[in-house]
């Protein structure tokens, strides 16, 4: 069975979410700090007039951050009926994968299983994120979502 995802990337790796996680790819907007945040929570956008909680996707996979340039993007996403804009730095497009297509990944650390697998697309490896395990175990995500003002 094929599913759409959304494939972004991070520095120069590519991701994928599941299309029905993502509310919309927003430009990047001003991003307001706000004190005493693990480091992957940036701040909170004001995205068509409703404050969202920004997460960079850099820090939360690779400990870095996302140097904000044109392409660099907010994937709003809706998990556990909450709003999160996960910042990457670019978006590249949509893609119809077959379940058999991703392979998944052996359990090297407790962080593997944030991964659905990984799909070999055209000789291009795309990491595919399980959101709702990333976000689940994010010590944050209540902080988060409290940041999710409106």
């Amino acid at each position: 069975m094929k599913s759409n995802y959304v494939i972004f990337r991070v520095g120069d790796n590519d991701f994928g979410i599941e299309i029905q996680y993502v509310i919309s790819i927003e430009k990047v907007t001003e991003i307001t700090c706000l004190p005493q945040m693990p480091d992957y929570i940036k701040g909170i956008t004001n995205l068509r007039g409703q404050m969202k909680g920004v997460i960079d996707a850099a820090t939360l996979l690779f400990n870095q951050s996302i140097e904000i340039d044109e392409s660099t993007r907010f994937l709003l996403l809706d998990i556990h009926q909450s709003d999160i804009a996960l910042m990457v730095s670019k978006t590249n497009e949509i893609l119809s994968i077959d379940e058999e297509e991703i392979k998944p990944i052996d359990s090297i650390n407790a962080t593997s299983e944030i991964f659905k697998g990984v799909a070999l697309i055209d000789n291009r490896m795309i990491s595919i994120l399980n959101i709702e395990k990333l976000l689940s175990t994010l010590d944050a995500l209540e902080t988060v979502s409290a940041v999710h003002l409106g």
